[in-house]
């Protein structure tokens, strides 16, 4: 049995209709929120979210500092961020310093551990 609330954001109404007919046939649909917004302005109350899951969308935001700082206000104390980017090969020199470089943003927003995988 799921005990919680889920909310979807996307700046697109166009995924949103998507994201809703979705979930219209799932079992958690009476669940599911959905919200028109961005990472950097999402209208969030703060700690609000014990989890914060992006899938392939945090690279994209238009100010990455800016979004992982409204992100680490509207999650809890304690909570998790995952999230996930596919642009780059694991074995690519530039996937290393794409790494660095969200572990530096991660580090700068008050996130203390995070991991790094590639597959």
């Amino acid at each position: 049995q799921l005990n919680c609330s889920i909310w979807g954001l996307d700046k697109s109404n166009q995924a949103i209709d998507i994201a809703r007919q979705r979930v219209i046939e799932s079992l958690i649909a009476n669940r599911v929120e959905f919200k028109q917004g961005d990472f950097e302005s999402n209208n969030f109350h703060q700690e609000y979210f014990d989890v914060i899951i992006s899938v392939d969308a945090l690279p994209f935001a238009k100010n990455p500092f800016v979004a992982l700082s409204e992100l680490s206000r509207i999650l809890k104390p304690k909570g998790r961020l995952v999230f996930t980017f596919r642009e780059l090969s694991s074995s690519s020199s530039s996937a290393k310093r794409y790494g660095e470089y969200w572990q530096h943003l991660l580090k700068e927003n008050g996130f203390g551990d995070y991991y790094t995988l590639f597959h």
